[in-house]
């Protein structure tokens, strides 16, 4: 392309000698005057001036899309593989929950009859030296139970259980919880709740989803530490914003946050946050995450629209 306009610009300029070299032979022949001549010759010039003007403003315009049309690419590029990344979790997360439902009706029937059993055991007097064994058999299997429950809940349709709810309604009902949460752990916990419109939620997944938030932002955090719940309104949605004082979570963890069985604790199965993406998942929601030395801070985006289901 550059190479066209050069070649233009030096076809137009041999012209234009060619033109004043004949105007000059004219001259000379029919002995015109100095002034008839460079009037002509300035003419010529000031025409090729505004067309070599045209051409370059032409070409510069061609280069700015051109340059505009690269950024965008590259835009694109970012985007596409950013939708790739947020596709292979969500894949992940479906092969989780079709896991689920097999696994459940595979392991919580004999877990159930087991239970059943040591309970029948340790009613029996002869073998009270082993209560404390049965109760700790018992209790192992109620949190075996509970994690096939955080699985159940990836198998649910979307829009089972939704209605219009206000979610501060939702918080203001469970603050007593969160507060004897954080009390027994010797820590604070403040709610902050600013007047928001009906969003379409279920109520149990938003409280599921609240509760495993908060419990993560508490043990997160040393004595003394202070845990903050919002709710307010950004433009056409409803944010819920749950902000702790922990040490904060590195850049290389925060791309893994969602991830199935990924976990920092020594005894947690990393389903509790993977829960809440696929809850925010079914109520079309986004979960958007800072983290820094001064705590980490999740928000959770309701879209605010009549329910679709």
């Amino acid at each position: 392309m550059r190479l066209a306009y050069v070649v233009v610009f030096m076809f137009i300029g041999l012209c234009v000698g060619l033109i004043l070299a004949v105007f000059d032979r004219l001259a000379d022949i029919h002995h015109r005057k100095f002034l008839l001549l460079w009037s002509v010759a300035t003419l010529l010039f000031m025409a090729a001036g505004g067309v070599i003007g045209y051409l370059l403003r032409k070409m510069l315009t061609a280069f700015r899309k051109k340059e505009e049309a690269l950024v965008e690419l590259n835009n694109m590029v970012h985007e596409l593989s950013r939708l790739q990344s947020e596709m292979a979790k969500l894949e992940r997360l479906n092969l989780i929950g079709h896991f689920a439902a097999g696994l459940a009706h595979e392991v919580r029937n004999p877990l159930t009859t087991v239970r059943g059993y040591l309970q029948f055991l340790s009613k029996n007097k002869s073998l009270q030296p082993h209560f404390s064994k049965f109760d700790l058999m018992i209790q192992e299997l109620d949190r075996t139970n509970a994690i096939i429950t955080d699985f159940l809940s990836f198998v649910k349709k979307p829009g089972e259980g939704m209605k219009a709810q206000n979610l501060n309604d939702i918080l203001q009902h469970i603050h007593p919880l969160l507060e004897a949460d954080a009390f027994s752990q010797n820590k604070n916990f403040k709610l902050n709740l600013l007047t928001t419109p009906n969003v379409t939620i279920n109520a149990n997944e938003v409280i599921q989803m609240v509760l495993n938030l908060c419990r993560n932002g508490l043990e997160a955090m040393q004595n003394h530490g202070t845990l903050v719940v919002r709710t307010y309104q950004d433009v056409n949605h409803v944010v819920l914003a749950v902000q702790d004082e922990g040490c904060g979570i590195s850049e290389e963890l925060m791309e893994k946050l969602g991830t199935p069985f990924f976990t920092t604790k020594e005894s947690g199965t990393g389903l509790g946050l993977m829960t809440c993406y696929r809850i925010a998942a079914r109520h079309h929601a986004k979960i958007g995450v800072e983290s820094g030395s001064d705590g980490t801070r999740f928000y959770v985006h309701f879209p605010i629209y009549d329910s679709p289901w």
